[in-house]
């Protein structure tokens, strides 16, 4: 700012020192003009009128002196001695270039080659501007003033200005100060104005928003990991115990080695399901613009299913709005909607089992919907808002295997292609997993 302004300053400057400067040379030049009519028609003149333009025009500039030098760069003219004399280089100069405008000392000076009937003159004019220095020393003292108070008044605005701006920035920041993983759960206060400070704590908001997502996905996941691979792990090492304390019959070690196989298997399911949890929630979103042929998908999960139960239905059926044969076709992630598409299929099969198991696609205008349907044992709706809970199991469930983890990798992966799920059950008569797609492609 400061040095823009000295610039502009300085321009200012210059073009008025150098406008006056031109105005009194352009004056000096007219009492040449002037005081060489006056003498060479001066015998013309009566002595008057001659006396009348000579107080005029030849004495109105400060220390005004006018001289005139014939061919033989001769002094021929001025009454009293000359305020400036002038060397003949001067005069020779002046004569070659016809006009010239110099300084000499603290006067502005202006020659000019003049032709008359009596031989050829050189004519300089000369003055001292006081005037006009005055007024350019008057200017740069106006804008030497002007710089300063305007640097004063651009400060103190400054500051005021700047304070104003930066108030909510350091609320921010001391907002911020306050945020550590133990309370991902605080928020700034979003302004009501549309700026950038407001955008820029609603995306804070936004980050923290996810953080906490995903702190608290890992709080747990460690506390499920910790929860549930306890009771396999105890049950393992306290048959291992037993069986080494003392010699045992063939039969018993086979006993307590199956045992430890189905605990493994447990733990194997326990692992692979808080590995899915994992990768739902640190899959990129980068990742998710896969384009998924859910048809085909949902057939080929009909298949796997299949081969684990092999008494098991399946009836798989298609249906669309407008009666066409087209692909269902979503963006997203094909080997996390399999995995989810798996979950609920082989859950309503599990529960199933010997009766059958409708899986039924519908395509809609705005929509893909699947729908899974069962005649297991139902669902109570008390625990419909704790269905989709990790490791959340029915009390009429505990005798059919599982971990507890499928409906909850399943919720979270539709959530994360934007979908929903829905649960609809009557205990005793089974029940329906409804999932709905917007469709995006």
């Amino acid at each position: 700012m400061g040095g823009i302004l000295v610039l502009s300053s300085f321009y200012v400057y210059s073009l008025s020192s150098n406008y006056s400067l031109q105005l009194f040379y352009t004056r000096l030049k007219e009492r040449a003009f002037i005081a060489a009519n006056i003498y060479f028609e001066k015998d013309e003149l009566s002595p008057k009128l001659y006396e009348n333009i000579q107080k005029q025009f030849l004495h109105s500039l400060n220390k005004e002196d006018v001289v005139i030098y014939d061919s033989a760069n001769r002094l021929i003219t001025n009454d009293s001695k000359p305020l400036m004399s002038f060397s003949g280089s001067q005069v020779s100069k002046i004569r070659e270039e016809k006009y010239l405008e110099f300084k000499a000392g603290d006067r502005q000076c202006v020659g000019i080659f003049y032709q008359d009937n009596q031989g050829n003159f050189v004519i300089i004019a000369s003055a001292v501007d006081d005037l006009g220095i005055e007024n350019v020393n008057h200017l740069k003292k106006i804008l030497l003033l002007n710089f300063f108070l305007t640097i004063g008044v651009v400060v103190v605005t400054g500051r005021i200005v700047s304070n104003q701006l930066l108030n909510p920035v350091r609320e921010i920041i001391q907002k911020v100060k306050k945020i550590s993983a133990t309370n991902l759960h605080l928020r700034l206060t979003e302004r009501e104005s549309k700026d950038e400070l407001s955008e820029l704590g609603s995306t804070f908001n936004q980050m923290l928003s996810r953080l906490e997502k995903v702190f608290e996905s890992q709080k747990q996941f460690i506390h499920y990991a910790s929860h549930e691979l306890k009771t396999p792990l105890t049950t393992i090492m306290g048959k291992v115990e037993v069986v080494l304390n003392k010699s045992r019959s063939e039969e018993e070690y086979k006993k307590v080695l199956n045992v430890i196989l189905a605990e493994a298997e447990r733990l194997n399911k326990l692992t692979n399901g808080l590995f899915s949890l994992s990768k739902v929630n640190a899959e990129e979103s980068s990742l998710m613009n896969e384009v998924v042929e859910t048809n085909l998908l949902v057939k080929d999960v009909i298949a796997d299913v299949g081969k684990l139960y092999e008494n098991s239905r399946i009836d798989f059926s298609v249906s669309e709005e407008n009666g066409e044969e087209k692909s269902f076709r979503v963006k997203g992630n094909q080997s996390l909607l399999y995995s989810a598409f798996y979950n609920i299929i082989e859950n309503a099969v599990k529960f199933s089992n010997p009766e059958p198991v409708g899986v039924e696609l519908r395509k809609t205008k705005g929509e893909l919907i699947v729908l899974v349907t069962d005649k297991g044992i139902g669902i109570h709706r008390e625990d419909f808002e704790n269905i989709f809970k990790p490791f959340y199991r029915l009390q009429n469930a505990l005798n059919y295997p599982g971990s507890g983890l499928g409906l909850s990798i399943a919720e979270q992966i539709v959530l994360k292609h934007r979908g929903t799920i829905r649960l609809h059950s009557t205990p005793g008569q089974g029940a329906q997993f409804e999932i709905r797609f917007v469709n995006n492609f």
